[in-house]
Formats: C-alpha cells, structure tokens, sequence
C-alpha cells in the first residue's frame, strides 16, 4: 500500500516503501483523490508530472531507489 501525506501547502508527497524517504510532488491532495488510476492513466491525469515522479505515483518507490532495484542495463 502507497503512504500519501499532505504537506502545508497542500501538495502531496509519497513515502518511500524500501528508504522510507519522501518525494513531493506538484499536485493537490484534490487532485490526486479526483484521480482514478483504472479509468485513466497516470500520464493522461498528471502530464505536468515527470515520468519518475509518475512512477512514485504508481510504486510508491522513490527514483533512487527504482534506479537501485531496476538498473539501466547498457546497450551493446
């Protein structure tokens, strides 16, 4: 399960699973309830948002630690 908190300003940040490390994000709690992720999808609902912010969205994990578990393989 995905900890959302809200911050003063009302913007949500996610908490991190595995660092428990959090990453704000650019959206309103408003939003984000108003976001329903089996009818539309997260780049359609959130375009502002960067694909490794979108994933935080979608995993809960921060993008250090997607990188770490999930590491570029070089191309030959």
């Amino acid at each position: 399960m995905i900890e959302y908190c809200v911050n003063d300003k009302g913007n949500v940040g996610v908490h991190c699973p595995r660092c428990l490390a959090v990453t704000g994000l650019p959206i309103t709690e408003e939003e984000l309830l108003a976001w329903n992720p089996s009818e539309q999808y997260v780049q359609d609902a959130f375009p502002q948002l960067t694909p490794g912010q979108r994933e935080v969205l979608l995993s809960g994990l921060c993008e250090e630690c997607w990188n770490q578990i999930f590491p570029e393989e070089d191309e030959e």
